[in-house]
């Protein structure tokens, strides 16, 4: 059973933290991101209980966890990591939600999921939601937004947790 679970933002350090608290002799973290309970439902929580308990055989007493930012954006994820643990850690990182979106753009842009057409012209498109969000380019254009949402998604994972 996991102890903690590391969530977004994305692009807050989630990956620097990670790299630290995975330091400790006592903590099981493995390396990288997580994706136990993106896109499953309630009635998948067994399986993923069995792959979490089959990973982890042998915690002896040890602090396990996970990271994934953008569980932090997903409310399914949150309900699955409540019934799989309702005593789970949750760490919440933020960041100044300006020089994330900033951040954000360019990792994006670098690794080719938005087009790179330059951040004045993608704030436009934004701000006139000139956009179909069903696409898939066009989600993750919209996720320069939606990850920054501290607020709304902290105050939820607050009353899950």
């Amino acid at each position: 059973m996991l102890s903690f679970c590391i969530v977004g933002g994305q692009k807050c350090a989630s990956s620097y933290l990670q790299f630290m608290i995975s330091e400790h002799p006592n903590i099981i973290l493995e390396r990288g991101e997580n994706t136990y309970f993106e896109d499953h439902n309630v009635d998948q929580i067994e399986s993923i209980n069995q792959k979490i308990n089959k990973k982890y055989p042998n915690a002896d007493g040890k602090v396990v966890g996970i990271k994934r930012p953008t569980y932090l954006t997903n409310i399914n994820a949150a309900k699955l990591l409540y019934i799989h643990n309702p005593k789970i850690k949750i760490f919440i990182i933020v960041r100044d939600p300006i020089e994330r979106f900033i951040s954000a753009y360019y990792h994006l842009s670098k690794s080719s999921y938005i087009k790179p057409v330059g951040l004045n012209q993608t704030i436009e498109k934004l701000r006139n939601q000139n956009f179909n969000i069903n696409d898939k380019y066009n989600s993750r254009l919209y996720s320069l937004l939606s990850y920054g949402k501290f607020q709304k998604y902290s105050l939820f994972y607050k009353k899950m947790f």
